[in-house]
């Protein structure tokens, strides 16, 4: 009897003996990561991925180009007329378009144009319309105010309208509502109700916001 039961003692010694020894040998120890560039495969023990890093919506920034010399020539409600040196190049009504859209955010427009809107129930300029051309003759009160149809008689002019359009060099529009919701453009040439100058180019535009 005493013979059986240290069998079971010596073999529960032996037991608890065996697995010190493989323990101190790492045998319970978990395999190593397989190194996925040497062998082709996936580790099983992949490190944790680093969160990506968090980056801001790239915006298009407004060209370097020098400002050209304006002046106001022609008034009407909230509509300006500005003149530019005959030939401008593109870059820099661009330049002056971007300029206008800036004063506005920086509350700096009174020192590039005068107050477009009197009622002022939102600001002197809660609402801008603005057309740049480099002809003295286009850029003139007269022509505005035809083909705003402030003039007797200018009713139906399909065809001077046309024409005045293709004059345009470049176009800023910003307009506030009562309940602040607000909408900017800004374009070099004139595009509207199926005209569309031939140097044509949306620089930006903001929808009815928010």
């Amino acid at each position: 009897m005493f013979k059986g039961c240290w069998s079971i003692i010596s073999g529960f010694l032996f037991l608890i003996g065996l697995f010190f020894i493989l323990k101190d040998c790492g045998f319970f120890k978990p395999p190593p990561p397989i190194d996925s560039k040497k062998t082709g495969t996936v580790s099983p023990h992949p490190a944790p991925m680093a969160e990506p890093p968090k980056t801001l919506t790239p915006i298009k920034p407004a060209p370097s180009a020098e400002l050209p010399k304006y002046k106001v020539t022609a008034r009407s409600g909230f509509t300006i007329n500005l003149l530019v040196p005959g030939n401008t190049p593109d870059d820099q009504i661009r330049a002056l378009i971007y300029a206008l859209r800036q004063a506005r955010m920086n509350k700096s427009l009174a020192k590039l144009i005068p107050p477009t809107f009197k009622p002022w129930y939102n600001g002197p300029y809660s609402r801008i319309f603005i057309q740049v051309f480099d002809e003295p003759e286009w850029a003139a009160e007269d022509k505005l105010k035809l083909v705003l149809g402030k003039t007797p008689g200018s009713a139906n002019l399909g065809k001077f309208n046309a024409e005045y359009n293709r004059h345009i060099r470049g176009e800023y529009v910003y307009e506030t509502a009562r309940d602040n919701k607000w909408c900017e453009s800004g374009s070099l040439g004139f595009a509207e109700l199926g005209f569309r100058s031939p140097n044509y180019e949306a620089l930006f535009s903001t929808p009815l916001y928010p």
